[in-house]
């Protein structure tokens, strides 16, 4: 109400807005203002408005500008966003800017437009906007769980105010870009890292998710594009889910997987995608869960998940990521593929490095707990696994380790030949052992 009451007494004086003329330079604060209330629509209508003339100054000051300015700008502890946007808009939008277009003889132009974007990411302060302080809620967000280790340089701490550039249009810019350039890799590339830090107004979101999809299309071979574009479709998973199934996602996350075994950053995003898909545990599973399931193991998304874990061995913070999800999947959707994807191999492997990962063992004993609980699950079972797995039993001290070891042998002493060979190393008093320690 107190909002209101102040609307309309600056709506109805004269001098209120003389003062707000002065207090608001940027053509973004008008348009933010009138878009507040309808008791401000008087400011963004016609030639003499508030809006229009803040627009016109703005244009008159930075038609003088140049790429190089703007980069400069940009770049300093405190640069004036508002105009580096504007310049990028009206450079890449507005066909009456001096050298504006989308033409050019090649990607730098639109290379160092990202650039700038980027370089606003990065600042905790910038020219009339409010501090990063006053936004926390939406930093945390628009960046939850997107940054690791392998990024381009692009930490958690470093990345601010997405959604002050996304309200000021820099996301249909960007689309604009990626439409014009499809066929460079460095364009597309930059532009899904972009997609990865930033949402996008609910009417061109599928437009952003298709670009998305089209990139990783054309440009299989290149590892950077693909880890940055699995990024970006799992910042737009929770408001375009159905769309990006529709697109298939999932197979061109799949498909980067299957092209680039050995890029961990790759691997890893993928990791993070599929893990943001996959249903919550302790949940019932809808229709809409079966589904993603079974869109995943169309994908062959167990198969890739084990020559991931397999092939990146050393890495302990992906491989223990990576272990919960095939856990999940096993138990979830009971793949029946786990031990003919090379379930096994993967897990004698990874238990096989345990003294250098002794926390690592946990998820990897899930995986194959739930596992063990399919049918032909005896037939694939070695007496090296089988060892290694009662290893981790009798020298472990971890509670929830020894839980995941008397369940997974639980299920498999229902088996004959396992019984006796389970028997024959006096199994049985080692549970009875274990409860008692327990």
């Amino acid at each position: 109400s107190a909002r209101d009451h102040i609307t309309k007494a600056a709506a109805a004086d004269d001098c209120l807005m003389r003062g707000l003329a002065e207090l608001l330079s940027s053509p973004y604060d008008w348009h933010f203002l009138c878009a507040a209330s309808p008791q401000f629509g008087h400011v963004g209508s016609g030639r003499g408005s508030p809006l229009f003339q803040s627009a016109s100054r703005f244009r008159a000051e930075l038609r003088d500008w140049d790429a190089s300015m703007v980069l400069v700008e940009a770049s300093k502890n405190k640069p004036d966003g508002d105009r580096v946007i504007f310049w990028l808009r009206m450079q890449h939008l507005a066909a009456d800017w001096p050298h504006a277009g989308l033409g050019g003889s090649d990607s730098s132009r639109v290379c160092n437009s990202f650039d700038a974007i980027e370089s606003l990411l990065s600042k905790p302060a910038v020219l009339g906007w409010p501090c990063v302080d006053d936004c926390k809620g939406w930093r945390r967000l628009s960046l939850r769980g997107l940054c690791d280790s392998d990024s381009e340089g692009d930490d958690e701490d470093r990345c601010y105010n997405p959604f002050r550039l996304v309200d000021r249009g820099v996301v249909e810019l960007i689309v604009a870009l990626m439409e014009r350039w499809p066929g460079s890799a460095h364009v597309q590339r930059r532009g899904c890292r972009l997609f990865s830090k930033l949402g996008a107004p609910s009417d061109i979101q599928h437009r952003v998710v298709l670009l998305i999809k089209l990139a990783m299309a054309r440009h299989q071979s290149c590892p950077d594009l693909q880890r940055n574009a699995c990024r970006a479709l799992g910042q737009y998973w929770s408001s375009s889910s159905k769309y990006i199934l529709s697109v298939e996602g999932v197979k061109a996350v799949s498909a980067a997987m299957e092209e680039h075994p050995s890029a961990l950053g790759v691997q890893r995003a993928a990791c993070k995608f599929l893990w943001t898909i996959i249903p919550l545990s302790g949940y019932a599973l809808d229709d809409d869960d079966a589904a993603i399931l079974g869109i995943m193991r169309d994908a062959n998304v167990m198969k890739l998940m084990l020559d991931a874990v397999t092939t990146h061995v050393g890495q302990h913070g992906f491989r223990n990521r990576a272990w919960m999800l095939i856990a999940e999947l096993v138990r979830h959707g009971k793949d029946p593929t786990f031990f003919s994807s090379g379930g096994a191999r993967a897990i004698c492997k990874a238990l096989s490095s345990c003294e250098e990962w002794p926390d690592g063992r946990l998820h990897v004993l899930a995986a194959f707990r739930w596992a063990c609980v399919q049918q032909d699950s005896t037939g694939h079972i070695d007496e090296q696994l089988m060892q290694l797995v009662l290893s981790c039993f009798t020298e472990t001290s971890c509670r929830s380790v020894g839980v995941e070891c008397c369940k997974a042998l639980g299920h498999l002493i229902e088996d004959r030949r396992w019984a006796a060979w389970l028997s024959d190393r006096g199994v049985v008093e080692q549970f009875v052992r274990f409860i008692e320690r327990a």
